[in-house]
């Protein structure tokens, strides 16, 4: 009997298998997708952003975290069959992902490095991720890092496992090439030898998460690339696969630190890298909307 020869990772044939297990996902995704309700558009309103933006008053319709997860769970399942290579989906659910958690701009999500990201430990041993991004629109700030916990609750995590996919498939062929675990390289270990750490700083500062993925001759996907993607690129998968522009992450997770997290504005124009509070006043104004429902749910109480 002739035993069964190991499929290789990114290659054809491991990836038809791939297909073959994400449409049954797909079904699973579909059963909980449609029990959602989906907002309503709202008539009569004229947006103050541009008309790709999605307003503010929409916020209002995605309250919670989970409503999150719910989107981008049917967001993976449009993917199933729009995007016919498994990567670029992975890379897609990433990009979505780390826009939330970090309420970036579409600019500042493009240009992430894998040397930009960095998993610790803090005094009370609970892992955080830590992101630097580059800060367009702040003259005086031009770099932020954006902090937020690994492993806060259930729903959060999740949301975050689709970044966690991508990013250690990005580092694993270091960790083949040097012998050195994935784990300590994304926690920037110090048990690293110094030489070997100097060519993983090499390679992962110049190289881009988020970039175009290219076939080689062999039929494997080459992922990471010197080059980052465009602007225009973000958006248009934003728009195509999510509904909404990448901005409308942003707005969503300022009002769920504002409200859910109970961030001061102080702190909320630090996490977004504003210059001047007042850009980070609006969102409150999700706080006093709905004010009747609230009292009602306790009444019913």
């Amino acid at each position: 009997m002739d035993k069964k020869k190991e499929i290789i990772k990114d290659s054809p044939l491991y990836y038809k298998q791939r297909t073959a297990v994400d449409k049954i996902q797909l079904y699973r995704d579909v059963r909980e997708v449609s029990q959602i309700k989906k907002p309503k558009p709202k008539e009569n309103y004229t947006p103050y952003h541009l008309p790709t933006y999605s307003t503010l008053a929409e916020v209002e319709n995605y309250r919670f975290v989970v409503d999150v997860l719910n989107l981008l769970k049917e967001t993976r399942s449009k993917m199933v069959w729009k995007v016919p290579t498994p990567p670029a989906r992975e890379r897609n659910l990433a990009m979505f992902a780390i826009a939330y958690l970090t309420a970036s701009r579409a600019t500042e999500i493009a240009e992430i490095k894998l040397s930009d990201v960095m998993l610790y430990k803090n005094e009370a041993s609970r892992w955080f991720v830590r992101v630097t991004l580059k800060n367009r629109k702040n003259k005086k700030e031009k770099i932020k890092n954006v902090i937020f916990p690994y492993n806060f609750n259930k729903t959060e995590y999740r949301i975050f496992k689709f970044f966690l996919k991508w990013w250690i498939r990005g580092v694993r062929p270091l960790s083949k090439k040097y012998g050195v675990s994935w784990k300590k390289i994304i926690t920037k270990s110090d048990k690293i030898p110094r030489d070997v750490r100097s060519k993983i700083d090499h390679y992962t500062h110049n190289r881009y998460i988020f970039s175009k993925i290219r076939r080689t001759k062999e039929g494997y996907f080459k992922v990471l690339n010197k080059t980052f993607l465009r602007r225009k690129y973000v958006h248009l998968f934003f728009t195509k696969f999510v509904g909404h522009n990448s901005h409308f992450f942003r707005k969503v997770r300022a009002t769920h630190l504002y409200n859910i997290y109970g961030f001061k504005l102080k702190q909320l124009q630090k996490y977004l890298g504003h210059s001047d509070i007042k850009s980070s006043t609006p969102y409150t104004y999700i706080d006093s909307v709905g004010m009747e429902n609230n009292f009602l749910d306790v009444i019913g109480r």
